[in-house]
């Protein structure tokens, strides 16, 4: 005889650091803060239907990495800023851009808000450190000022760029302001404290490292 036994079965889906995860992983389980819910942006697919995608960072105690959502979820992601999310079934890519590890759910992952604490705390690097290709957060004081310059695109659509340098213990940079960041010039001066927080580290004139801030950096005035 066989004797029929009904058993809930427990699966332990031990989650990773952010810290971990390495490009071209898959079946990713993890457990962080959503630190930025960006911002919702439409594009056309290929068979003309509009989709819509939004990129969250989320961050541990190790680090943070960033999350695309898209269409519904995208929409109403269930969470906000601040509270704790489990991500289950993710995989991982290299954005080509940056070069950083980001993160999909796709159709059989999930994102859901969290009763889980999780710490974080921005990582800053000191200027003297920065080097190319990367995204970086950094504080310091502004130690240079240029105006706001105009320009239009290819497109015919105009868009705007100042540029600052902004200084630490350990050197100075260049970091170019784009869009709507260039306003900050105008509440800012010589020795103003503020931080720039996801700022992508390229090589500039004479191959000096500079900083672009994009639509994908953070701004905060700390002093004026």
């Amino acid at each position: 005889n066989i004797e029929h036994i009904d058993n809930e079965v427990s699966v332990d889906l031990k989650p990773l650091k952010i810290s971990d995860i390495k490009p071209d992983m898959y079946g990713l389980n993890l457990v962080g803060k959503a630190i930025d819910m960006g911002s919702i942006k439409t594009f056309q697919r290929k068979d003309g239907n509009t989709g819509r995608v939004r990129n969250v960072t989320v961050g541990d105690e190790t680090g943070k990495i960033r999350v695309t959502l898209w269409d519904l979820i995208a929409d109403n992601p269930g969470f906000a800023a601040g509270d704790s999310v489990e991500i289950l079934n993710a995989y991982s890519r290299e954005n080509t851009f940056t070069n950083q590890t980001e993160l999909q759910t796709g159709s059989g992952g999930s994102i859901t808000k969290s009763e889980r604490k999780v710490e974080y705390s921005e990582t800053i690097t000191q200027i003297g450190d920065i080097g190319i290709n990367s995204a970086y957060s950094v504080k310091g004081f502004v130690s240079g000022l240029d105006e706001i310059r105009v320009f239009e695109r290819q497109d015919g659509t105009k868009n705007q760029v100042a540029n600052i340098y902004i200084s630490d213990d350990t050197g100075r940079i260049k970091v170019a302001l784009w869009g709507e960041h260039a306003d900050i010039v105008n509440e800012i001066d010589i020795g103003s404290e503020i931080s720039i927080v996801d700022a992508f580290a390229k090589s500039g004139m004479n191959e000096e490292v500079e900083l672009s801030a994009g639509s994908r950096t953070g701004i905060r005035i700390l002093r004026k």
